[in-house]
């Protein structure tokens, strides 16, 4: 049954589900992209960008960047059903191309959209991401937090326990979305990564928080958003 409604989205022109293994917290994440991809439109954008040496997959991908705003390797396995030197292959192509632009080293890799994308200035409203690059201690610091909740923050003492600081990210992340690096800044933490492992990643198996970017876990402007659950 789960493969023939795979077949079914494919064939209707959706792209396929990705999906997202974590064995450390003994996660498994499917996620469904309910977007068309390939339609007219996109074909239409697909051909102002004058490149035709493109094959299905790197256009599906060109159009998830359009969507999404980077697309990483795993996520072009899962997009387009394809192997790792596949995607590397055709994620280069497109770099080399000037569609894409690399972003990050090794494992970290992602990639947006490129100088040719950019200087073309394709719908740029919704598609320009030169200014995807951010400064995360301007951004950090230019969150102005509500009183009462920065009097919380304030108290939260240098060790808190686990529960107390969970119920803490869950309040600022229902004040405002944010990414693991402005939670790392405001609970004074250092060690991001150990914050994501040990907190940020349970509170999303637990339903407490959601990912503002679920079609791409490594998204670069990935953030949290608390998730209020209806007691009625």
């Amino acid at each position: 049954m789960r493969i023939g409604v795979s077949v079914q989205r494919i064939k209707n022109g959706f792209a396929p589900p990705t999906f997202d293994s974590d064995r450390e917290n003994d996660q498994f994440t499917a996620r469904l992209l309910l977007h068309h991809f390939l339609t007219p439109k996109d074909l239409e954008w697909l051909a102002s960008l004058g490149v035709e040496d493109l094959n299905h997959a790197q256009k599906t991908a060109l159009v998830f960047v359009r969507e999404s705003g980077a697309v990483d390797n795993q996520t072009y396995r899962q997009l387009n059903a394809v192997d790792t030197l596949t995607a590397s292959s055709d994620l280069r192509h497109l770099r080399d191309s000037g569609l894409l632009e690399k972003k990050g080293p090794g494992s970290t890799t992602y990639y947006v959209a490129g100088s040719l994308m950019r200087l073309l200035r394709v719908e740029e409203n919704r598609y320009q991401l030169s200014k995807e690059t951010h400064h995360l201690n301007e951004e950090t610091h230019q969150l102005n937090l509500p009183p009462d909740l920065q009097n919380e923050l304030d108290n939260l003492g240098k060790s808190p326990r686990r529960e107390r600081t969970k119920a803490m990210i869950k309040k600022l992340c229902m004040w405002q979305e944010l990414s693991a690096d402005q939670l790392t800044e405001l609970l004074g933490k250092t060690d991001k990564k150990h914050l994501v492992r040990t907190l940020i990643n349970p509170m999303i198996s637990e339903g407490l928080l959601i990912y503002t970017h679920p079609e791409m876990i490594n998204h670069p402007r990935q953030k949290y958003r608390a998730v209020i659950k209806n007691l009625s």
